[in-house]
């Protein structure tokens, strides 16, 4: 009996050294990330600067705000992303411009494959590195949470030299059907042959769709025709332009629309802005002009994974376009690190 209580007298102080083992060797691991991190800030350049382009000066406009918005592919609630076993990759990237000064906001797709530098984060969260991958991936390093979405809107920044993203909000698979019958589903005519996906998707049919509809039809792209991701993201433009459309309309009818809405997709929804601003922004596109809609041309390669490598010229264009205007000062500092991305 004295031997039995010896033992587990001893096996309890086995398990307690081990616990102040595990213990002390994150917090070792957490101190020699946060010293050998290659990192000072989230941005490499200084965007609030003047540039020169094509032989023109442009400045960097103070008057337009950037919302990232990241559906991920995953069916879950974000609140059950806790842990360094996020598999969350970013299936849909869309950047809103919105321009306070013309009252009109624009977007801007991003492909999922596109190549760009992402930052590498430890199990203590410091940024310990970067490696270039698919801008999907981006999300995978961290939590699942804001740490993830922070590391995204830091690699899309990466992708436009150093573009401040402002807002940016995720949204796991499962968000797609609640905002669609929200607003009593949405219509659209199928511009493609998709019975593969749902035998009512016939090229040419208008559907209304319903909740699991809409995810069929913005996943939907293995065993097509044309499997390529940048067929999807055409697809996916067609509903959001769709879905926009039918918000409008209920916004303007249901006056309390925008704060249900923001409470149903709360479980689903990981952001750096509150209740209170994601509903202001959503009735402020009832007063906002739709502007235009980009995405960057480039090549893929077939790697390890599809990799999409965007034209140099495209990204400049899209730069120049929603972010800089023309300045006729002269004798202003340019920022030459920033002039040398655009070059």
């Amino acid at each position: 009996m004295v031997d039995i209580h010896k033992k587990k007298i001893l096996q309890i102080c086995i398990l307690i050294f081990l616990f102040f083992i595990v213990i002390v060797g994150l917090l070792l691991l957490v101190l020699w990330e946060r010293d050998h991190s290659e990192f000072n800030s989230d941005s490499e350049f200084e965007m609030v600067n003047t540039i020169e382009y094509e032989g023109k000066r442009y400045k960097l406009r103070d008057d337009v705000e950037t919302l990232l918005i990241v559906g991920l592919d995953k069916f879950d609630t974000a609140l059950s992303a806790d842990s360094y076993n996020n598999d969350k990759c970013a299936d849909f990237l869309v950047l809103l411009v919105i321009d306070r000064k013309a009252k009109s906001y624009s977007t801007v797709y991003l492909n999922r494959d596109t190549i760009t530098d992402i930052t590498v984060l430890g199990v203590g969260g410091q940024k310990v590195g970067t490696v270039k991958e698919q801008l999907s991936l981006a999300h995978t390093y961290g939590t699942g949470r804001e740490d993830s979405a922070r590391n995204t809107a830091r690699a899309v920044s990466a992708i436009f030299g150093g573009l401040r993203i402002d807002r940016y909000v995720t949204l796991t698979m499962d968000a797609v059907a609640v905002l669609n019958d929200s607003v009593g589903g949405v219509t659209l005519t199928m511009a493609e042959d998709l019975t593969a996906v749902d035998p009512s998707f016939a090229e040419g049919s208008t559907v209304t769709l319903t909740g699991e509809q809409a995810l069929r039809f913005v996943r939907a792209r293995g065993g097509l025709e044309d499997s390529s991701n940048v067929r999807r993201m055409e697809r996916q433009k067609q509903y959001l332009d769709a879905l926009y459309e039918q918000l409008l309309a209920h916004l303007s009818e249901e006056e309390t629309l925008s704060a249900s809405v923001v409470k149903d997709l709360s479980r689903y929804m990981v952001t750096n802005c509150s209740s209170g601003e994601l509903e202001r922004m959503m009735d402020a596109f009832e007063t906002l002009e739709m502007g235009d809609s980009s995405s960057m041309s480039g090549d893929y390669e077939v790697g390890k994974f599809a990799e999409f490598y965007p034209h140099e010229s495209s990204v400049k264009r899209i730069l120049i376009k929603l972010f800089y205007k023309l300045n006729k000062q002269k004798n202003l500092r340019i920022n030459q690190k920033f002039a040398d991305f655009l070059l």
